[in-house]
């Protein structure tokens, strides 16, 4: 025996390929899904952030008043 070529078994070159085809789609897809949310969130963003920005304006008003009275 020879230590110079090794052959791999039929069935284990076959499972190997379809680990590295099933990791490669796990992969893919996972990418694409964050791909998918971040587009959402992307379109979502300003007008989530315009609605939450007005409120946020009024409130330190709100607080300043209300730390003054307390003083």
């Amino acid at each position: 025996m020879s230590s110079a070529a090794r052959v791999i078994a039929p069935k284990k070159s076959r499972i190997i390929h379809q680990q590295k085809l099933k990791k490669n789609l796990e992969v893919q897809i996972r990418s694409k899904i964050e791909h998918d949310v971040t587009m959402k969130a992307a379109a979502n963003m300003p007008k989530k952030l315009a609605l939450l920005k007005a409120p946020q304006a009024d409130k330190p008003e709100k607080s300043a008043s209300a730390g003054g009275s307390k003083a």
